[in-house]
């Protein structure tokens, strides 16, 4: 009975019973999405690790830069800091005045020196108020204001307690007023002379300032007197 069976069937059932094989299928791929490859990635970070640690690097040395330049010298190991008594001052100190020969002088010397002063001054003051009386600052000029000025310095001395000085200076006041009262007659004729000139040319004020100087030098002149009449 088995040789009555169907060929063809036989046929269809052994190819059934035959394992199939599939040939896989050869791919391309892309460019997109295509990775790089292992060396170049490593060349970058390497690349992006150098720049930030320079940047780094630039930063910290700047800021060291810094400090430095503001912080203040360090002091030297062991030496306590300065109090601000023991700190140098940046004013500039205070000159103090040089003792002059007065102040070192011996209480004796000094009261010598005072005491010509106050002589000297005595001498010159009474010269003073003669010449005064006589209006010597009408007609002294020069040599009247030379006076004033020693005297003016004189006086500026005394009150300084440079007793020395003072009594070289009223000295000189002195002498200048000795010849003042030297002129005494000469200005007297010279007054006189110029007042007349000016009754000459008919100037009335000028001629009575000059006979009033006249007889300030001599109240008794008549001529002066009957001028001013």
């Amino acid at each position: 009975m088995a040789s009555l069976k169907d060929p063809d069937r036989s046929e269809e059932n052994s190819d059934l019973r035959r394992p199939e094989i599939i040939t896989p299928l050869s791919v391309t791929p892309g460019t997109r999405g295509k990775r790089l490859p292992p060396n170049t990635r490593g060349t970058r970070i390497k690349a992006v690790i150098l720049a930030m640690a320079f940047v780094l690097l630039v930063s910290g040395g700047l800021w060291l830069l810094n400090y430095l330049s503001e912080r203040p010298a360090e002091r030297a190991p062991g030496k306590p800091p300065a109090s601000k008594s023991e700190q140098p001052s940046q004013r500039q100190p205070i000159e103090q005045p040089h003792p002059s020969a007065q102040s070192i002088a011996d209480p004796a010397t000094i009261a010598a020196e005072k005491e010509q002063a106050d002589r000297t001054l005595a001498e010159f003051t009474k010269l003073k108020q003669d010449l005064e009386a006589k209006g010597a600052s009408q007609w002294g000029k020069e040599t009247y204001r030379e006076m004033m000025k020693f005297a003016d310095e004189a006086d500026r001395l005394l009150l300084e307690d440079d007793y020395r000085a003072a009594a070289e200076n009223y000295a000189a006041a002195a002498a200048r007023a000795q010849v003042l009262i030297g002129r005494i007659e000469p200005a007297l004729k010279q007054v006189l002379a110029e007042g007349q000139a000016a009754l000459d040319q008919q100037n009335g004020d000028l001629a009575r300032q000059k006979f009033s100087i006249a007889l300030m030098i001599d109240p008794a002149n008549r001529l002066a007197r009957q001028s001013l009449q």
